[in-house]
């Protein structure tokens, strides 16, 4: 309704598309108009500097116009179909040909179709295209939070956590170069988060240390009814920025509570960051926990709550600089062999697939402000 009455369509800021000439939309479970694309999509747009978006704000009082988005401009081009919905997933659920991340298909097979299902080009798999542009090193950015359980029988492990934080926080401030981080601390009955930044790191580095260790002691007076990844996504939504990798890190000795499954909370917290990685840190009680289970849906780290804290925290610590200097991946491939690497447009193999981070790492010094472009294919997800 928006990109026929506004001659627009926005999402996510920087979120990324394949170019394309042409844009459709379901509306009633069917395809019926095709769009043209104007122009290059524009990131930032508000209602300050885009037109359409006023306007929508003018028509409809509760539309957002002030969080930054990413605008592409349409002109309503042909009819087309009805093209209905035939797409299943593989138990049979009816879903939608965009099923799992956005479809491409042929401007051709899009004017001659009548189901969906016919939309299909030959591609096996889903397209994913990750987009970034090399940060300079200092503007790095990293949200950390650490989602610590607050129950009665937390006390011993929050003492251990708090005495070896500082060699997780040496990671950052021995660099010449400190990445753009935040540091936040919630847990597993609370979404509020109290935010350490850089700026306090390199205002008073012993302060920040001190006052970061004393907020790990998050008392044992909590609810026996731990929902750390429940917490963890509400708190992201308010905590972590857009253009910034997350790492969320959950210590609990006790199952996870959290009404929905791992699987939802970690494609919530995607959805919420975009193309940018989503890792989850497990320090668990048992393997059956949710928490436990989101860490091995995003590679993260996985530790028995009696772990030596100080070698996780360290191990914790590099892993995040570690991705701070790669190319992140948003999903898996499901097939290696089949990824491609643009840097300013044009092909180049001074790559490498580092499967442990599913990550690219490259083997030559990225420039600063390089655009990366990485295309591969992931399996269709229920």
């Amino acid at each position: 309704n928006i990109a026929e009455k506004y001659g627009i369509y926005e999402c996510q800021n920087k979120r990324t598309f394949r170019p394309s000439r042409y844009m459709a939309f379901y509306k009633d479970s069917q395809i019926d108009t095709l769009f043209e694309v104007l122009d290059k999509p524009q990131d930032d747009s508000t209602g300050k500097n885009t037109p359409e978006m006023a306007s929508i704000k003018k028509d409809m009082p509760n539309y957002d116009d002030t969080t930054p988005r990413r605008v592409i401009k349409l002109k309503k081009l042909q009819k087309v179909g009805p093209i209905a919905n035939d797409g299943k997933s593989k138990t049979g659920k009816t879903v939608p040909f965009t099923y799992g991340q956005p479809r491409y298909t042929t401007h051709e097979l899009i004017t001659k179709a009548k189901k969906t299902s016919e939309l299909v080009h030959g591609i096996k798999g889903i397209e994913i295209i990750d987009t970034v542009i090399i940060p300079k090193k200092d503007e790095a950015k990293a949200d950390i939070l650490f989602v610590i359980d607050n129950s009665g029988s937390m006390s011993s492990y929050q003492k251990s956590l708090s005495d070896n934080i500082e060699k997780f926080i040496a990671i950052f401030s021995n660099l010449n170069n400190i990445p753009d981080f935040k540091l936040g601390i919630c847990t597993t009955d609370s979404s509020y988060v109290k935010v350490f930044s850089k700026s306090d790191l390199l205002k008073d580095k012993n302060s920040f240390i001190n006052s970061f260790k004393n907020a790990i002691m998050v008392g044992t007076s909590g609810s026996a009814t731990e929902k750390g990844l429940e917490m963890a996504l509400s708190a992201v939504k308010s905590f972590s920025r857009i253009d910034a990798l997350l790492f969320v890190n959950i210590i609990s000795d006790e199952n996870d509570d959290s009404p929905n499954n791992s699987n939802y909370y970690v494609e919530q917290m995607k959805s919420h960051k975009g193309s940018k990685k989503v890792t989850v840190n497990a320090i668990y009680s048992n393997s059956v926990s949710k928490h436990y289970e989101a860490a091995k849906l995003t590679n993260g780290i996985c530790a028995p709550i009696g772990s030596d804290y100080g070698s996780l925290l360290t191990n914790i610590g590099q892993n995040v600089m570690d991705l701070i200097k790669t190319v992140p991946l948003s999903e898996k491939p499901n097939d290696e062999t089949r990824i491609e690497v643009q840097r300013n447009k044009k092909l180049v193999s001074d790559w490498k697939y580092n499967s442990k981070l599913n990550s690219i790492d490259f083997t030559t010094t990225q420039k600063e402000d390089d655009v990366i472009d990485i295309m591969y294919y992931i399996e269709e997800k229920e």
